[in-house]
């Protein structure tokens, strides 16, 4: 009678010992998530900020989340707009090598740099073309509440002046919301 006693409390501590690792294993692995399922509508999200988007943009979530958020609109006017991405460095000094990197990348030359005042916040704005020709990337670097975030505009354009000059409103509105919003 005890070895039978004994066996079925064994019986029952492995079983309850098998039921808490199941329970643990789809607690850790249905919490995981992904932000993509949980994102507000009108909203994107890169890393742990989010911040939102004007009409007619939705973040693309082929090259996920975590470092870059990929932007494309539905309807653009003009098919220049190949992408909008939002990044997130990890501190200042990524962020800064960064931006100093770009007047230094074979093939493309600055077209132009800023410093301005958008929604309240410091951007340092640059502008670099493919030397030949067809490509041109406007990047806005800025820093709220700590952390370090790029917006980059990529176009395929041969005359970004004259796109700048069509899109301009649409892009400045999205770009602030942006700046504006993001947390």
């Amino acid at each position: 009678m005890v070895k039978r006693r004994s066996k079925i409390v064994i019986f029952i501590c492995a079983l309850m010992f098998l039921v808490l690792i199941a329970v643990s294993y789809t607690y850790l692995f249905s919490t995981g998530s992904s932000q993509e399922t949980t994102l507000k509508p009108g909203y994107g999200v890169v890393n742990n900020s989010q911040f939102q988007i004007e009409s007619g943009w939705y973040q693309n979530f082929s090259t996920g989340y975590v470092k870059s958020a990929k932007l494309n609109y539905n309807g653009s006017t003009s098919k220049a707009v190949l992408m909008i991405m939002v990044d997130q460095f990890q501190d200042q000094s990524t962020y800064e090598n960064s931006y100093l990197a770009l007047s230094q990348k074979n093939d493309w030359k600055v077209s132009s740099t800023n410093t301005e005042n958008r929604e309240g916040i410091q951007v340092k704005t640059i502008q670099v073309t493919r030397t030949g020709g067809g490509e041109t990337v406007q990047y806005y670097f800025f820093q709220k509440n700590g952390k370090y975030y790029q917006i980059l505009i990529d176009m395929t354009t041969s005359d970004p002046s004259q796109f700048f000059n069509n899109e301009n409103y649409k892009l400045n509105q999205t770009v602030n919301t942006i700046i504006r919003t993001i947390t």
